[in-house]
């Protein structure tokens, strides 16, 4: 990102409420995507399972932001995201119909157990992912502020660990002196940027008690933190949602802006250039989709079969089959092989000429 991130816990959320304020739905969406991920991976999603979760999350807020409300007395939006996360994890899981740990999980907890525990053993580690999303943060917005002499030099001799006499070998550094010099430079605005925004975000229910701006505290601390994760010489640059993602996002949110009204479960079938005009068809009972003039959604389009596709629905999940049609079913760009369970924002393509979207109700 070229601009620091305006995540303050009232202008972002107020901003937020216009759905059409495309700015400020970027901005959220790279912050908080670290955060709503490793909340999911916490519950034990895999990589792939926690981006679905991270999109349908998302899809979620922008229906209900309009309507919300920032009451300090009824608790931080954190908690409130963190509610939405954990109900969309439910709702992985019981399309999947089985415990989908990641590969880097250790945990050996029931995943029931995991989502519904109430008694705080994972909000230590909850607290850690949050935290750790912050300095990430800070860290990208301190890498737009550093030459690249300084950067490289942190990232050799903080993340990396090599001896400064290495360090001013390889980056052709003449004085030793000049690597304490910028790890000093890196560490100031790196905590400058943390502190605002700690500020900025308002939150006070994480103990922040060990930070005092006024010594070198803050300073140690961020160092002993980032000295043994050189995964964050990553982060910096890479911890970033993926693109073809947020461009998805970004479409299906903009054509439901178009057509809102829309209250059921339900698919928005429209052209693929005109989504303005697009068309809605309850999901209350098994669709069939195909060129045949007997289909429940008639597409007069090449590359479309008489019977192409069908959706039908299993224990409150929605299922869409493709009936041995010649050129397949695609959901989200990629062609699913017989079935898959649609998930809310799923984007799915019969022919190059319509398209429709899946809309389900929270």
């Amino acid at each position: 990102m070229e601009t620091d991130v305006n995540i303050t816990s009232h202008t972002l959320i107020s901003r937020l409420k216009n759905v059409t304020d495309n700015d400020a739905w970027t901005e959220f969406q790279d912050f908080y995507w670290g955060i709503i991920t490793g909340w999911a991976k916490r519950y034990g999603c895999s990589q792939s399972l926690s981006k679905d979760v991270f999109q349908e999350t998302m899809l979620n807020l922008f229906k209900n932001m309009p309507e919300f409300e920032l009451r300090p007395e009824k608790g931080h939006f954190r908690s409130y995201l963190k509610t939405i996360v954990s109900r969309r994890v439910h709702d992985a899981y019981r399309r999947n119909k089985k415990y989908i740990l990641s590969d880097d999980s250790d945990s050996e907890l029931n995943w029931s157990e995991n989502i519904e525990d109430k008694s705080g053993g994972l909000e230590c580690e909850d607290d850690a992912v949050w935290i750790n999303n912050i300095l990430q943060q800070a860290l990208r917005q301190t890498y737009q502020k550093v030459d690249e002499l300084t950067y490289k030099s942190f990232c050799l001799y903080v993340l990396d660990g090599l001896p400064v006499k290495e360090v001013s070998e390889k980056l052709s550094i003449s004085r030793e002196g000049t690597i304490y010099q910028q790890k000093s430079r890196f560490l100031s605005i790196l905590k400058k940027e943390l502190c605002e925004l700690l500020d900025n975000l308002g939150e006070d229910s994480i103990d922040y008690s060990f930070i005092n701006k006024d010594s070198d505290a803050l300073t140690k601390t961020l160092e002993e933190m980032l000295k043994d994760k050189s995964d964050f010489r990553e982060t910096i640059i890479q911890n970033q949602p993926p693109i073809d993602l947020m461009g998805q996002i970004e479409f299906v949110r903009g054509t439901l802006n178009l057509n809102k009204d829309f209250k059921e479960n339900g698919l928005l079938l429209f052209q693929t250039d005109s989504p303005e005009d697009g068309i809605w068809y309850s999901l209350n009972r098994k669709l069939s989709l195909g060129r045949g003039d007997s289909c429940d959604l008639v597409l007069k389009a090449d590359g479309v079969s008489n019977y192409h596709a069908s959706i039908k629905i299993e224990k409150e999940t929605y299922i869409i089959t493709d009936e041995q049609s010649t050129n397949g079913v695609f959901i989200n760009g990629k062609k699913i092989e017989t079935s898959a369970f649609l998930c809310n924002g799923d984007v799915i393509q019969i022919s190059s000429k319509y398209s429709l979207i899946v809309h389900l109700k929270s």
